[in-house]
């Protein structure tokens, strides 16, 4: 991914305030953030909210993976992380191990899971899809590629990218273009995912 490219091109995207997505993000953000801890009734009720994004039937696949209660402790411990992360505390925890589980989980893809994860903590995880992955790597998203590994990298892209100072403007932009308020995480996520769109 060129990030000089980034910068200029983010200015140009356009986005219709009046797509579902856009309309219904609100919504998604203000469930979980009225969760300060999740239960397991959350975790299902929130995954299959975030399906609903999607053209795929959640599957919760009871074999040979954690229980919904452990799948519940992981979201929780992710949601309580306070800073980015690049960070020690990620790697400690096992952050690719911990990731792996949740996707065998849920219907064995990260893409619902990073769904997840951004609407439980819009400022630190974004969504991961093959528009997403078609603008950061610059090759097709196969299904093979759009695994764990892939999505810990773009969430250090976007990491890097809003810590620039242009990062300001195209958060700013994209607010005034959706007509609220988001976190620098999604206008990074949001931009990308437009322009992975071209």
């Amino acid at each position: 991914m060129n990030t000089s490219t980034f910068f200029t091109r983010a200015e140009k995207i356009t986005i219709n305030k009046n797509d579902t997505y856009i309309k219904s993000y609100p919504s998604l953000i203000t469930f979980f953030a009225k969760k300060k801890i999740l239960t397991t009734d959350d975790v299902i009720i929130g995954m299959h909210m975030v399906y609903g994004w999607m053209p795929t039937v959640l599957t919760i696949t009871e074999n040979d993976t954690i229980s919904i209660e452990e799948a519940t402790e992981i979201f929780n411990k992710l949601k309580s992380f306070d800073t980015q992360v690049d960070g020690l505390v990620w790697d400690s925890y096992g952050i690719h191990q911990q990731l792996e589980k949740l996707k065998k989980k849920f219907n064995n893809s990260i893409v619902g899971v990073s769904k997840f994860l951004h609407f439980m903590r819009p400022d630190l995880y974004p969504i991961f899809d093959s528009n997403i992955y078609r603008y950061i790597f610059e090759e097709k998203p196969h299904f093979y590629r759009m695994n764990v590994q892939n999505y810990i990298y773009t969430i250090k892209e976007m990491e890097a990218i809003g810590f620039q100072k242009e990062a300001t403007t195209v958060h700013n932009s994209i607010q005034n273009k959706i007509g609220y308020s988001i976190t620098m995480t999604r206008a990074i996520e949001l931009t990308i995912f437009s322009m992975g769109q071209e």
